[in-house]
């Protein structure tokens, strides 16, 4: 049975920490769409705000080897130009408020492997992963983030770690588009540099 390729970035599996969704700002001098599910990084400004809402912390789409500082869960549809119920995901070059899951040591989430030149297998649980991103679904609002198979090692500096596999039937561990569990270790809130692995 072949999973099915659907990326959707990382999705809180776990909320072991029961923290509070904050309130951030992608400001609109950043020219990257951001979708649900997507991770983010702080951003190098002081805190901003729009049209004369609160003032937040600034975030962008983390890169891979990026430190992340939390995970999109939604976004506030109300911007200077008016609201857009229909729009899913923050277009680029805009500002927009959005709602992050910080990011903690404790919480689980669930990604699929992009699988593509090697295959996240049982002997990978343990250790440590970058993330690729890809392009999200400006329908659904879907992030396009993925595990990336290729980087798997116990080298500490590497964004999440591999905790274990989604138990469901149509998810075949093994088997190319897989969806893992995994909890994010490199951290802007906690431990920046990452833990190291358990050798593969």
């Amino acid at each position: 049975m072949a999973n099915v390729d659907a990326a959707y970035g990382l999705a809180l599996h776990e909320d072991n920490s029961q923290s509070s969704l904050i309130t951030c700002v992608i400001p609109s001098g950043d020219g990257t769409a951001t979708f649900v599910g997507d991770a983010v990084k702080l951003y190098d400004l002081d805190s901003v705000r729009i049209d004369g809402g609160p003032y937040a912390l600034p975030v962008v789409q983390a890169a891979a080897t990026d430190p992340i500082f939390g995970v999109v869960m939604g976004f506030n549809q109300v911007i200077p130009s008016g609201m857009d119920l229909g729009r899913r995901h923050r277009p680029v070059s805009t500002s927009m408020y959005c709602f992050v899951k910080p990011a903690h040591p404790l919480d689980i989430y669930r990604i699929q492997c992009d699988d593509d030149t090697e295959t996240i297998a049982v002997s990978d649980i343990g250790s440590n992963a970058d993330i690729v991103v890809g392009s999200g679904d400006t329908i659904s609002g879907m992030s396009g983030m993925e595990l990336n198979s290729d980087t798997t090692a116990a080298t500490a500096g590497l964004q999440l770690k591999i905790v274990g596999f989604v138990d469901r039937p149509s998810n075949q561990v093994g088997v190319a588009n897989q969806d893992v569990l995994v909890t994010i270790n490199q951290n802007q809130a906690f431990n920046d540099a990452g833990v190291a692995g358990v050798a593969e």
